[in-house]
This record gives structure tokens, C-alpha cells and sequence, in this order.
């Protein structure tokens, strides 16, 4: 398992998915656990203050056991405190589980103000102190409803429709199911980083880095 969580192909795999749907993947071993946020170093997410409390972290634990403990093996999705929500998917070789990929700690309910009262509320009774400022703003970046979720969809579809030098730009748009443009390109600054006339101008200084990459590494040899 140390070997495919080093190798390539996940790398390649965890950034693809990382970039479209903003969420950490972790790989790991039947009998081994994850740390809170799956080992990234984001400090400022909900999950990741959470876990600085002893109770919060153990239910993270209970959650990634639970959602690994379905007896057919199946994908399974388990919510833990707080309402964050974690998400396991067993990996086979031949009919043995090696591991699990796990992704979550997001919640798939849009966060509201009662239910980051009663959050507070608990952990006070826990007997905890935190900036309750920070924890709010991390609470509040936690969700992700559907209509995110099918922006970054989009967004990775046009991307690869970007691709092709004679698609215009309005083009790859509507073809991947934005209604307008100016839907479009917000969504797109905000999930890419940069307008999409940007990044199609970018795209030739990627293949001419890409083919010097591979002459270098062919020299090498």
C-alpha cells in the first residue's frame, strides 16, 4: 500500500480529483487510519480545528472505522460530529482488500446558524476553548451543495473541450451546460483560478514545456 500511495498514478489520480471537486483523497491500509483531513495540510479547515479537540478527533476515527466495517465491502458514506461526512471505497486485488480510498470531511448539508449553535454548544460542554470566530468561518466553507458540485463538473468538461483549438470559447460554454457566459466564466475564474481566455492561452506554453520535458528526459537516457 506504501507503494501505490507513492506511485505515479495516484499522484496523477489525487490531483485530478483534488482540482475537480476540492476535496482531499487519501489511500490507506485495511488496519491503518487517516489523520484528520487525510493527512493535507489545510489548518484552517472545519475538520482540521476539529480534530484539535480529543472527542472530535475519536469520532473521526469511529467514522473512517465505520465506513470501512460495511460487511459486503461495498462504497459507504458515514456522517460524524458535527455533521461532516466521510467517504470510503475499497480497493481489491483479486478478491482481497488491500485498502480503502477515502475522501470527505466536507457536509452535504448546507451549514446553517442553528446548527453551528449546537456545535458550540457541545464543545463547550466538552469543556473546549477555540476561536469561535475562526471555527465559524471554517463551519461556513464546509459545505458543498449540489449546485457546486455540477459547477466543477462543468468547469472540467470545458476544460477538456478548451483543448481543441477551432471550439470557440462560447462554444465550449454551452456545451457543457452553462446556460450563460457570464455564469460560465464566474464559474470557471472561480474554480480554475484564471478567465478561460486565460487558460487557452496558456495552453501552448504547456505543450511546448511538455515536449521539452520529454526531449530532456529522452537526452537523459
Amino acid at each position: 500500500m506504501r507503494h501505490l500511495s507513492r506511485s505515479q498514478i495516484f499522484k496523477d489520480y489525487e490531483r485530478a480529483f483534488s482540482e475537480a471537486m476540492n476535496l482531499p483523497l487519501n489511500i490507506r491500509g485495511h488496519h491503518s487510519w487517516s489523520p484528520p483531513h487525510h493527512g493535507k495540510e489545510d489548518h484552517d479547515s472545519f475538520a482540521s480545528i476539529l480534530a484539535r479537540f480529543n472527542k472530535a478527533r475519536a469520532a473521526c476515527l469511529r467514522a473512517q472505522t465505520a465506513a470501512s466495517r460495511e460487511p459486503d465491502s461495498t462504497t459507504r458514506t458515514v456522517t460524524w460530529f458535527a455533521g461532516l461526512s466521510e467517504s470510503a471505497v475499497p480497493v481489491y486485488v483479486g478478491d482481497h482488500i488491500l485498502g480503502f480510498l477515502e475522501t470527505g470531511e466536507v457536509m452535504l448539508k448546507n451549514p446553517t446558524k442553528k446548527h453551528f449553535a449546537s456545535i458550540t454548544r457541545q464543545l463547550r460542554a466538552w469543556g473546549y476553548k477555540a476561536d469561535w470566530k475562526q471555527l465559524e468561518r471554517a463551519y461556513f466553507r464546509s459545505g458543498m451543495n449540489f449546485i457546486d458540485y455540477l459547477s466543477r463538473v462543468r468547469v472540467e468538461k470545458s476544460k477538456t473541450l478548451l483543448l481543441n483549438p477551432n471550439s470557440r470559447i462560447s462554444e465550449a460554454a454551452f456545451a457543457s451546460g452553462f446556460q450563460s457566459m457570464t455564469n460560465f466564466n464566474r464559474a470557471f475564474r472561480r474554480i480554475v483560478g484564471r478567465s478561460p481566455t486565460q487558460f487557452r492561452k496558456l495552453l501552448p506554453k504547456l505543450r511546448r514545456s511538455g515536449r521539452n520535458g520529454q526531449k530532456h528526459r529522452l537526452n537523459f537516457r
